[in-house]
């Protein structure tokens, strides 16, 4: 199965289609299927066919960008509905290197280019995309790094941190003090031997994270998520205080860049 990993995909049939869904005014990702009751016109796509979500979906999957744009006029809608494994339509379409389907998708406005399957748990569109084999020189990867996507891989809880690694001539607060002075050049050398140590915190619940958001430093924000960091880790010894978003309202402003990447990343506003 092409979806395999950490979002295991299944097939649904249109049997299981619902009665209804209800789309979120803010374009939230819901699970069901909407049926369109044909409503007459030779040229009109929904007179030959029940557009269902899993129709919407494997046009957007097989690389067919007219039914999808012509599903897209009549259902817009249907391209903020999930699988049962929080795959949207778009993910579907940049994970098999269909251009034109993603280029629909983002010209359309339909969804945010960095949001993660798996109901935001899951990896971005540009992390399937170049896990399929696709590279910076493809067209689908171009075209959703110009849009702003991210290379962000699915969340997986911090690994232990004492096996299975050969001994290094450095520790985690090295990784700390990289992100604290914005040193992206050391955290890449640094996290290639112990990519482990990305959340890893200091005794008052301190990630690297959190070093590099204080100090404004929006590249390794990036760096650090793109490389499993956790963008709702909490500082405190028991982890039960301030998140990322949190601490960069507080200390460098609502129009502050880091902000605005926080929160198109999803990113929680988390206080003690």
């Amino acid at each position: 199965d092409q979806n395999e990993g950490t979002d295991p995909k299944t097939t649904t049939t249109d049997s299981q289609v619902l009665d209804e869904v209800e789309i979120s005014a803010t374009g939230d990702v819901v699970r069901g299927t909407i049926v369109s009751e044909s409503d007459g016109g030779e040229d009109d796509v929904a007179s030959t066919t029940m557009i269902t979500a899993e129709a919407f979906r494997m046009a957007a999957s097989n690389g067919d960008a007219q039914a999808l744009r012509q599903y897209m006029e009549v259902k817009p809608e249907l391209s903020f509905v999930a699988d049962e494994n929080g795959w949207l339509p778009f993910h579907e379409a940049s994970l098999n290197g269909h251009y034109e389907c993603v280029k629909i998708f983002l010209e359309q406005g339909a969804v945010d280019v960095n949001i993660r399957t798996s109901y935001g748990e899951g990896a971005t569109a540009l992390w399937w995309a170049m896990q399929q084999g696709f590279g910076d020189d493809s067209q689908v990867v171009q075209l959703l790094q110009d849009a702003g996507g991210m290379k962000i891989g699915p969340h997986h809880p911090r690994a232990d941190t004492t096996k299975g690694h050969a001994a290094v001539s450095f520790v985690a607060d090295d990784i700390r003090t990289a992100a604290y002075a914005g040193d992206n050049d050391k955290i890449e050398e640094y996290l290639a031997q112990r990519p482990d140590w990305v959340n890893e915190p200091d005794e008052n619940g301190w990630a690297a994270i959190h070093e590099c958001v204080r100090e404004g430093h929006v590249s390794t924000l990036i760096l650090l998520v793109e490389r499993g960091g956790d963008f709702n880790a909490r500082t405190g010894a028991n982890h039960d205080a301030w998140s990322p978003l949190a601490m960069a309202r507080d200390i460098l402003g609502e129009d502050h860049e880091m902000v605005r990447v926080l929160r198109q990343l999803g990113a929680l506003d988390l206080r003690p």
